[in-house]
């Protein structure tokens, strides 16, 4: 594997004959996986936009790299319908997928994938006062709950919380969210679940705020550093790492949230600025996938799978997406990565597309 470093300005430049004799012998192999390499990574400083609410970003640390590829992809059995904007988790060794957007507007649908068996299955709809698409959505304790999103075609914000029972199959209102919006991302963390970001009413949002499952209560927590929305976020148990987005253009920022200390802190850039994109933990990365660009013309979307090595605190280059796409979903499930459905243009485009991901 060629594995190139950024440590800093007082890094030692050039590389030894060895690392040179090994791209390659790298190169070859990407060439025989079909593998096409993400060349001309943007290594400088993320643009940082000043918050919509007031706050201030804060300086993000130079990134760190490990350039290499690993892992084919292989594709699941596809779809029943094609969608974009579209959330998905995972409950036991199954995954559910919920709403999203077809061209008649926004769908109710549930759609439960089982990876062992490579077959799809009907779960209860969203009920209809739900939000369709663009949803926040979270597991705690094998329960799903839904934290807002977009209303049809009107893409009016919501504040509405559900919880699915996937053993019964039924769905519970809960408390609504203190403020509507859609676009947002939501991790489980302790025993509170954290919803953050998005856009409600015309605004891009840094708001955080808590739901407490066994209370069904909110609580307001530290505001992120810097709003944006069509972001995404992975946890590691205690930490939200919260990546790409945007504000009016696409950003690199990665931002982690403490939720012991109710702080954010700065970590490295993602290497590609992007929003529209999707994220999941597995074995200690964060994988980051997809996304598209809004100020150009097709191609639009990115390819890019980009992972966060949690305990190293750097990113590596992993092999594309065979399907550039948009407003997907990834779900992790040991020892795969399973990115579901999106758009493979930016804007109103829909896919059925499953593609695994083992590394």
């Amino acid at each position: 594997m060629f594995t190139m470093f950024v440590r800093g300005p007082q890094s030692r430049q050039g590389r030894s004959r060895k690392q040179e004799g090994l791209e390659p012998q790298a190169a070859r192999r990407a060439r025989r996986q079909g593998i096409r390499g993400s060349a001309g990574l943007c290594l400088g400083a993320a643009l940082l936009l000043a918050c919509s609410e007031g706050t201030q970003p804060m300086q993000s640390p130079r990134p760190v790299l490990d350039m290499g590829f690993s892992g084919p992809y292989l594709p699941g059995e596809r779809a029943p319908q094609a969608l974009t904007e579209v959330a998905a988790v995972p409950v036991g060794e199954r995954i559910y997928l919920l709403g999203g957007l077809v061209a008649g507007g926004g769908t109710h649908r549930v759609e439960i994938y089982d990876p062992v068996r490579s077959t799809w299955s009907r779960g209860p709809d969203l009920p209809a006062e739900a939000p369709t698409h663009h949803l926040a959505v979270a597991v705690f304790q094998q329960q799903i709950y839904v934290l807002g999103g977009y209303t049809d075609l009107s893409f009016a914000p919501s504040a509405i919380t559900l919880r699915l029972d996937p053993t019964r199959a039924t769905w519970s209102r809960l408390r609504d969210q203190p403020l509507a919006r859609g676009a947002a991302t939501a991790q489980a963390l302790g025993s509170r679940i954290y919803v953050v970001g998005g856009a409600g009413l015309g605004q891009v949002l840094s708001a955080l705020w808590s739901y407490d499952p066994a209370a069904d209560t909110w609580q307001v927590q530290a505001a992120m550093p810097l709003a944006r929305e069509h972001l995404a976020s992975c946890a590691d148990g205690v930490r939200m790492l919260v990546v790409g987005g945007r504000a009016s253009v696409n950003l690199r920022t990665a931002q982690i949230y403490e939720a012991d200390r109710d702080r954010w802190t700065m970590a490295p850039d993602l290497p590609t600025a992007r929003g529209g994109l999707a994220a999941a933990t597995l074995d200690r990365r964060c994988y980051v996938v997809g996304g598209e660009a809004l100020d150009r013309g097709p191609p639009n979307t990115f390819g890019e799978n980009e992972a966060y090595d949690w305990d190293r605190a750097l990113w590596t280059v992993q092999a594309r997406l065979p399907t550039p796409r948009h407003g997907l979903a990834a779900v992790a499930l040991s020892p795969s990565l399973y990115t579901l459905l999106g758009g493979p243009q930016a804007g109103f485009t829909f896919s059925d597309v499953v593609e695994i991901f083992t590394p």
